[in-house]
């Protein structure tokens, strides 16, 4: 049985309780044994092969040690899901129309990004008399030795991370400072909605404004469910056109041109961005606000244009990548 739905808003909020909300969740990633989680099945079904670790050089043991780099990294993601919890961040972009907790925090794709970072953060290296040094394409399955060998993507990933906590920060403390919420604050929530901390009080008023100003479904669902479902949708169009940027840069694993990766990576990293603060078209918006295409696309322009005001530090990190 996953967590209800008062003990995600208890971890959401550290509400009185949440840490034993918190413990029951790590049983169920864990499993009473440590071993039959949901995690630990996740990630022994991750198409990669984890490298063997070997007693220290000159050392009694240097016997072979199967599955200790996989459990390592069993243990670092457990660490890092309970610094979030502790932080209030772990479950801030959960939406349960989206699925179950468990299943938000074991997903295969974040998982095998995790698992490539944390392997090549490795030495991958036998000890002296062991033979040759080990690459990361043979600590990896061959079928994902160059998805694994994308520093691109690595690097998006750990920048999009720092730019989510970046806005995090600042939204918050402009809608404190704003005595109105304006249409730039608006399409602001409405653009970032998935990024946002909706537990801070900071930002109730601005969540209940979304609730007053979106449309509701046609079916009469919830307003945030529509806006969420955008995002997903946005967010999978958004992968795939990066993923195929990806495939460009690697080129079957014969790489490219240097002038062309430059603008390979650059088109990627604008992307990057876009996916992160303006990834609803001038359509989904207007169908979201139920106003015409030409005022929703002039909104979003609008907030666009006003970023740098809005969210300097932001705007900073993304005019620094584009050069």
């Amino acid at each position: 049985m996953s967590l209800t739905f008062d003990q995600i808003q208890r971890i959401r909020a550290r509400l009185p309780g949440w840490e034993a909300d918190w413990g029951q969740l790590c049983v169920l990633l864990l499993g009473e044994d440590c071993e039959s989680g949901t995690l630990v099945r996740a990630v022994n079904r991750l198409r990669i092969k984890w490298p063997t670790s070997y007693g220290s050089a000159g050392s009694q043991d240097a016997s072979f040690r199967e599955g200790t780099e996989r459990d390592d990294f069993i243990g670092t993601m457990m660490l890092d899901y309970h610094e979030r919890a502790c932080n209030g961040t772990l479950l801030s972009s959960y939406d349960s129309n989206l699925g179950d907790v468990v299943a938000f925090l074991t997903s295969r794709r974040t998982l095998y990004i995790e698992a490539v970072k944390f392997l090549s953060s490795l030495p991958h290296r036998r000890p002296v008399g062991r033979g040759k040094e080990e690459s990361l394409e043979d600590a990896v399955g061959a079928d994902d030795a160059i998805l694994a060998a994308r520093p691109t993507d690595d690097e998006s990933t750990a920048e999009s991370a720092r730019l989510i906590d970046r806005l995090q920060e600042e939204l918050p403390l402009k809608i404190e400072q704003s005595k109105r919420i304006t249409r730039i604050i608006e399409q602001a929530a409405i653009q970032c909605y998935p990024r946002m901390e909706w537990s801070r009080p900071s930002l109730q008023r601005l969540r209940q404004h979304l609730i007053d100003v979106l449309r509701t479904t046609p079916d009469g669902g919830c307003e945030l469910a529509a806006l969420q479902e955008a995002h997903r949708a946005a967010n999978q169009e958004y992968q795939q056109r990066l993923d195929r940027i990806s495939a460009k840069i690697d080129n079957c694993g014969r790489g490219v041109s240097v002038r062309r990766r430059e603008r390979l990576e650059k088109r990627h990293a604008k992307l990057s961005f876009e996916q992160l603060l303006l990834p609803l078209g001038a359509l989904v918006v207007a169908e979201l606000l139920g106003i015409t295409k030409a005022d929703a696309a002039q909104r979003r322009s609008r907030y666009w244009r006003r970023l740098a005001d809005l969210l300097p530090e932001i705007r900073a990190a993304f005019d620094a990548r584009k050069r």
